[in-house]
């Protein structure tokens, strides 16, 4: 790894104070992004109107960074840098409130990028922007400033691309003229592109009637994969980690860049306890983030958005309206909205499908902020790990985990609530019982209408567990957490344990066929066949 890629990656503003080569080295995701808004400005050089793009994300998801990526690549390419030139405003406009605003706003960042292009421009634009800013009061100053900032490029011999971040906020805070105002220009002038962000699709996108409309290409981030996680993780810590390994981090930070780095403060560690303090701290030093992601919710989402996070287990909208205190109707609304924004995950198990928050990061900072309970973060750190860790890693894992516990009671109790919550989890760390507690295995349990709601939770925790292990490839594991459903329900003719003993079968049987095991896939939709009948 290079000098420049051993500078710390920005958590909240990249490219800020670093060179070209240094954001280059720093930039291993998003590449197909990047690539996408690269050959829509080369398309705009030689076109007598350009294409404009829209990049659109949620907040930490990469925006920033590929502003600061496609700029760099315009300042270092020679072809593109003959043609483009590269103006980057601040990421919240709090000064645009019209046209004449935006124009001011645009030399005033003009000025900054030409001076190292040609001073004496520079200085002679900075000599202009003064002396129009006095002139405030002109009812023509924006076209006077929008022919200044025209001149310029003509004189620079280049197109401008200007890139403007949230553009769903400067929408919002400017003048009713101001979109159409802005559109006859970016329509009308080759010499001006528009490189702009958002944090989601705002109104003018989509209606026929509002100036943005079929105006943008739009391109929309999706969470980090799971290989892109492990080049990021490599990149931010220096460590070469599998995607085995690097599987638990995309699923606590939903694969958000932003997440990730801040993740990668850590030190690489199996110490609970001093992950705890490691969360601890993290949530201190990033709150206002923290409380920021929560607040850009309107006042219904985020209470949905809250019951998701502090269920923290896959959860149905029956399970969240309940914790919610809402209309179970309007939640599924809510839910459908909070999934396309890509806020939350919904999983078809069966016939019901469960939601859980896409970075579970944000469940641990709300408990941690609601509850003030190590304990619950500690059950909740188990049975994220009881998930996404193989069993060989478990046992070692259980060991180590069995001595803090001797040394910190708090994790005891988190680990007793785990496995009372799971019961299965207890063989998951074998060596996690304490001594001195008394654990008898516990009865068959008799399937009655009290009981059959638990058994179906129980049982959709182990399928989001086999799914995981589908995820991953490993096929066998996932078999056998199947054949564990299908035990604990055993003889059961409940129609709704019925419904999960099919989905059981289904799925291990489609896992045998991933194995090439096809006439014990053959066998087991038979058993299917048999069990459900008509």
């Amino acid at each position: 790894m290079n000098e420049s890629s051993n500078r710390l990656v920005r958590k909240f503003n990249p490219g800020t104070f670093q060179s070209d080569e240094e954001v280059i080295a720093q930039f291993v995701v998003r590449q197909r992004e990047l690539g996408i808004v690269l050959d829509v400005l080369r398309g705009n050089i030689d076109s007598a109107s350009c294409q404009h793009v829209l990049v659109v994300g949620p907040r930490g998801w990469g925006k920033t960074m590929l502003l600061a990526r496609v700029a760099a690549e315009l300042n270092a390419d020679d072809k593109l840098s003959e043609c483009l030139l590269p103006v980057r405003f601040m990421e919240e406009s709090h000064e645009i409130f019209n046209l004449t605003d935006f124009w001011l706003e645009t030399l005033f960042y003009l000025v900054r990028e030409s001076a190292s292009r040609d001073p004496e421009l520079a200085r002679e634009l900075r000599e202009v922007h003064a002396e129009l800013v006095k002139r405030w009061g002109e009812e023509t100053l924006a076209d006077r400033v929008r022919a200044t900032v025209l001149d310029a490029a003509d004189r620079l011999g280049k197109r401008l691309v200007l890139m403007i971040e949230n553009m769903q906020d400067l929408c919002a805070n400017v003048e009713e003229d101001f979109g159409w105002q802005l559109r006859e220009t970016l329509q009308s002038e080759p010499q001006v592109m528009l490189l702009a962000t958002a944090t989601s699709r705002f109104r003018g996108l989509d209606n026929v009637e509002q100036p943005f409309f079929e105006l943008f290409r739009i391109i929309s981030l999706a969470p980090l994969d799971t290989e892109e996680c492990r080049h990021l993780w490599k990149v931010v810590s220096g460590d070469h980690v599998s995607g085995r390994e690097i599987r638990p981090l995309e699923i606590l930070t939903g694969g958000s860049p932003r997440l990730l780095v801040i993740i990668a403060g850590f030190a690489q560690h199996r110490s609970l306890h001093q992950l705890m303090e490691d969360l601890v701290q993290l949530i201190d030093d990033h709150t206002e983030y923290f409380r920021n992601h929560l607040e850009v919710f309107a006042k219904s989402e985020r209470r949905v958005y809250l019951g998701v996070i502090d269920l923290w287990q896959p959860s149905s909208t029956g399970e969240i309206a309940m914790r919610a205190r809402m209309d179970v109707r309007t939640v599924s609304t809510l839910l459908g909205r909070l999934v396309k924004r890509g806020a939350v995950t919904g999983k078809k198990i069966g016939k019901k499908r469960f939601y859980t928050a896409t970075a579970r990061l944000y469940s641990l900072y709300y408990k941690l902020r609601r509850e003030r309970d190590e304990a619950a973060v500690v059950r909740h750190l188990i049975h994220f790990m009881s998930v996404f860790y193989s069993e060989a890693e478990l046992a070692e894992m259980s060991v180590k985990l069995m001595a803090e516990a001797e040394k910190f009671p708090i994790i005891w109790e988190g680990i007793e609530r785990a496995i009372e919550e799971v019961p299965d989890i207890g063989s998951m760390f074998p060596n996690m019982v304490r001594p001195n507690i008394d654990r008898v295995s516990r009865p068959a349990m008799a399937i009655d209408d009290e009981n059959v709601e638990r058994l179906l939770e129980e049982v959709t925790t182990v399928f989001d567990k086999a799914a995981k292990y589908e995820e991953l490839g490993e096929f066998a594991s996932a078999i056998a957490t199947y054949d564990e459903a299908i035990t604990r329900i055993g003889d059961s003719d409940t129609p709704e344990l019925l419904d999960s003993i099919a989905w059981a079968l289904v799925q291990k049987g489609d896992a045998q066929g991933e194995l090439g095991e096809f006439a014990s896939a053959i066998a087991t939709y038979d058993e299917a066949i048999t069990r459900i009948g008509d």
